[in-house]
């Protein structure tokens, strides 16, 4: 057999695959589209952007230089997500076996993935809030240190989710996961510091008043 017949030959064996990796390829695009769009519509009709508005998310999303709605970042995130699955699952029908063991692995990790990015969006949302608030109160009160605690706060907030989003996926081990527990910690600490110095004054303030009446 000359080299152009085994060329034939091997294309002729290699083309069911080809065919077969393409066909997945173009109906990974499809559903991964199909799904972004779907979606975007169901998150809209549930109202997901008036939440995320109402929330802040929308703010934080802007002010990260991130120009998508909630439901748009959700949907680009899924249609990623089904894609780039499809992706390894051509390269593996194409014969290439690493591929396989990198589906299996990314449909294992995608889940975590997803707990930890709604961590994280939580956590975000919630220091801005207790940030806000803490904000409102101590500045209503008259406290010492009203911005600086309420930043105090935000931080650890912060630091907390942070912590709790790397030990979800698995990076850093325990180590790192210690390393923010204990910036977590001092920063406890400092808030609670800062908030007796601060509100030292406005204790006795009340206290004064009170006595008067």
């Amino acid at each position: 057999m000359g080299l152009e017949d085994r060329l034939l030959s091997d294309f002729l064996e290699l083309l069911p695959r080809l065919l077969g990796a393409l066909l997945c390829l173009i109906l990974g695009w499809g559903l991964a589209e199909w799904a972004g769009r779907v979606s975007r519509r169901l998150l809209k009709r549930f109202k997901l952007d008036d939440l995320s508005e109402e929330s802040g998310f929308d703010s934080f999303l802007i002010e990260s230089g991130i120009r998508q709605t909630a439901s748009g970042l959700v949907s680009v995130f899924l249609y990623w997500a089904i894609l780039i699955g499809f992706i390894l699952a051509s390269i593996h029908i194409l014969g290439i076996d690493a591929a396989g063991v990198l589906f299996v692995r990314f449909a294992v990790y995608l889940p975590q993935v997803l707990v930890a990015l709604v961590v994280l969006v939580v956590g975000i949302l919630l220091a801005r809030f207790v940030r806000s608030a803490s904000f409102s109160y101590l500045n209503k009160i008259q406290a010492q240190g009203a911005r600086v605690i309420s930043f105090a706060a935000f931080v650890a907030i912060i630091v907390f989710t942070v912590s709790i989003t790397l030990e979800t996926l698995g990076i850093g081990g325990p180590i790192l996961v210690s390393a923010f527990q204990i910036v977590f910690g001092s920063i406890c600490l400092a808030f609670a510091i800062a908030f007796g110095l601060g509100g030292r004054h406005w204790a006795g303030g009340v206290v004064e008043r009170l006595l008067k009446k």
